[in-house]
């Protein structure tokens, strides 16, 4: 295994299996988005993926990750990589993996679709209201706004809040009622409980196209994840993957051979 795949081995736990594919010629719609992706990832690391994939490493390791049609996402539904993400607005791991987030999406564009998942640490104890908040302002359209807001350490106490909040178009008291009755509870459970399922155990835990990266990584160990989610897509469009079904068929689990 070559430098590459030791880095991410090591530093962001990535591993590769086969992109469950299958056919043998490009799909009619592929031809745009096999040069958008050419043009981003080297031809030497889609041979490596290839190589990869042909030796069924790590096979095994690729998760399928379920995404709800309420889901705060950013970016395209039909995106070659899909990065789901396990969070806690109350960890400060959590703060910096946003941060290296923010940096791949200006880097990535529409090649790269954002989900976030809420996973409130039960030792935070204002990581379940902040979650709540989220997923209130979400309601109003806001979620991305309130979202960076509250990594920047910003507390549902802190009166500057809610003139913020106001200043977004918020309507803060309705946030603010639907945190204090609980109402996201429920909802923020069920990520809660998908994570769980999945392994997860601590924050942040990423998820790009199936394969788990723990932590919160350097930024050059998470593009060198996206850029392998981008190899792998752009081998599953090779063999006639429909553009529009990648993120289904890269996030199945492989078959033991």
């Amino acid at each position: 295994m070559n430098n590459r795949f030791v880095l991410l081995a090591v530093a962001a736990l990535v591993t590769f299996s086969c992109s469950g594919a299958g056919g043998g010629s490009p799909h009619p719609k592929a031809g745009p988005l096999l040069a958008q992706i050419a043009q981003r990832v080297s031809p030497e690391l889609i041979q490596e993926v290839r190589a990869a994939e042909e030796a069924g490493e790590m096979v095994g390791q690729i998760h399928s990750v379920q995404v709800r049609d309420d889901d705060p996402s950013w970016g395209l539904a039909d995106a070659p990589v899909t990065l789901v993400v396990f969070s806690d607005f109350q960890c400060p791991f959590c703060g910096r993996a946003a941060d290296t987030i923010r940096e791949l999406k200006g880097r990535y564009g529409d090649l790269l679709r954002v989900v976030f998942k809420q996973f409130p640490l039960p030792f935070h104890n204002q990581a379940m209201p902040r979650a709540q908040a989220s997923l209130a302002a979400n309601a109003q359209g806001k979620f991305w706004p309130m979202h960076d807001k509250l990594f920047a350490r910003e507390g549902l106490e802190d009166p500057q809040l809610k003139v913020w909040a106001e200043q977004q178009g918020i309507d803060w008291d309705r946030l603010v009622a639907a945190v204090e009755a609980n109402e996201y509870e429920a909802r923020v459970r069920e990520d809660m409980k998908d994570g769980e399922a999945l392994g997860v155990r601590g924050t942040p835990c990423s998820f790009v196209n199936g394969i788990q990266v723990s932590g919160a990584v350097p930024i050059d160990a998470m593009a060198t994840a996206v850029d392998i989610g981008l190899a792998r897509a752009y081998l599953a469009l090779q063999k006639g993957a429909d553009p529009a079904d990648l993120a289904r068929i890269l996030t199945s689990p492989p078959k033991q051979k």
